[in-house]
């Protein structure tokens, strides 16, 4: 089995304000699996590399996708396949209260899943 390497990055924006700020770092180290709550390092559809929480899983194609969506954000990002991450966030400098990631947390992220589920359920029984 490979070694996991660590990978220091840089955060440049306030979405995960105000557990994650600018000119904060976060140490990301790549996983096989990913739970509801997590924080994930990922290089979005546009090629923009984003750190966000990870809300759950989604299946196109028979193929797993990873739905996320930054603390901040009233709307999820456009799902990603697993190639598409980095790693979860494992360490931040300076010190923050975004690790350990707490039960409740975890739980928002799960209702906040099936709150977007729910509308897109809605809309499609719309059409």
């Amino acid at each position: 089995m490979a070694r996991r390497r660590a990978l220091w990055m840089d955060v440049t924006g306030d979405c995960m304000a105000p557990q994650l700020n600018a000119n904060q770092q976060v140490c990301v180290i790549n996983r096989r699996l990913y739970w509801p709550g997590d924080v994930v390092a990922f290089r979005a559809w546009d090629g923009q590399l984003l750190v966000h929480r990870v809300l759950g899983y989604r299946f196109k194609g028979g193929h797993p996708e990873l739905v996320t969506c930054a603390d901040r954000a009233s709307k999820n990002d456009v799902p990603i396949q697993l190639d598409q991450v980095i790693g979860k966030v494992v360490d931040v400098a300076p010190p923050s209260d975004l690790l350990p990631i707490s039960f409740s947390c975890r739980v928002r992220a799960i209702i906040r899943y099936y709150q977007l589920a729910w509308r897109q359920i809605k809309i499609r029984l719309k059409t």
